[in-house]
């Protein structure tokens, strides 16, 4: 199991995140406990991660 997302500002109303809450809350308990997910998320820990070529300066 994994996620795959793109990132987005907007504003939710409190009822709506309840709502998704009980949905998700199972799925980023599994990725957030698996070691293959702590592995994928050690650079973003350490400080950040480097720049890929194709990033804009």
């Amino acid at each position: 199991m994994g996620f795959t997302s793109a990132w987005a500002i907007s504003c939710h109303e409190d009822s709506v995140i309840a709502d998704l809450a009980p949905r998700t809350a199972a799925a980023v308990e599994a990725d957030r406990t698996c070691p293959r997910a702590r592995h994928r998320r050690a650079p973003w820990r350490r400080g950040g991660v480097p720049r890929s070529p194709t990033t804009p300066p």
